[in-house]
């Protein structure tokens, strides 16, 4: 599953738990959005509190993908995922999700992803209708004779470019490393990449792209890692704390 984490992690090793979803014949926007505000209505049951918590919501932009839309859920880790996702499927309004949910989803692919923050973004953080953050996710997978060490060294390298290029657009974009805990559909990581907006994205794609910083960095990627991209409008549903 490919998804963003639209969220500064409370702490190191922040969950996020991805969906990745097809709608039912007949099912339309409006009915994504009505599962949606179902989601984000107060819990029926307590759990201990989480200020990572955060749900979002990503409806397809660009690139080509077998999913209507794709949501999430934050935690600050799994024993807090474990708490909130028992209170919520005790709770009357979590049956009543389910039931909202075999009515209008056809399936969904899952994973429980772990969160590593690689640069803060500067986007949205309001629970509305209104874009939060342009999102683009590469989802990747290792080539043979590099493993994950290689990858780590590319994206040290790539958080020591991104300053030096002095781009305000690219001052904005955020990043975040996903790797699978449980589930998914067999990519080694997801590279997730959010910007305020989609000027702000171009213009600091232009800077990273033209930059000999950038060029630099994407050669490492290459080299150690075959990607797909997906291009998203991200919403939050649940803003963290």
């Amino acid at each position: 599953v490919t998804g963003n984490a639209l969220a500064e992690d409370a702490t190191p090793g922040g969950i996020v738990q991805d969906f990745g979803c097809t709608l039912q014949d007949g099912q339309t926007p409006d009915n994504v959005w009505a599962l949606m505000d179902a989601l984000g209505t107060p819990e029926g049951a307590a759990a201990p509190p989480d200020p990572a918590f955060g749900v979002f919501f990503w409806a397809p932009f660009r690139g080509a993908t077998d999913y209507d839309f794709a949501f999430g859920v934050l935690n600050s880790d799994l024993v807090s995922m474990a708490d909130a996702g028992s209170a919520y499927a005790a709770s009357a309004r979590g049956q009543a999700n389910d039931l909202r949910f075999e009515n209008t989803v056809s399936d969904c692919d899952s994973a429980i992803m772990s969160v590593e923050e690689l640069k803060e973004a500067s986007i949205g953080m309001t629970a509305d209708r209104t874009v939060d953050a342009v999102v683009e996710t590469f989802s990747c997978t290792i080539n043979e004779g590099s493993d994950m060490d290689d990858v780590n060294g590319a994206l040290d390298y790539w958080k020591g470019q991104i300053p030096k290029i002095g781009s305000p657009a690219l001052d904005k974009y955020g990043a975040h490393l996903w790797t699978a805990y449980r589930g998914g559909t067999g990519s080694d990581f997801v590279f997730v990449g959010n910007s305020p907006d989609l000027k702000t994205w171009a213009e600091g794609s232009v800077a990273y792209d033209s930059s000999a910083g950038g060029q630099a960095a994407d050669e490492r990627f290459f080299k150690h890692s075959t990607c797909t991209n997906q291009m998203w409008n991200g919403y939050w549903i649940v803003v963290p704390e």
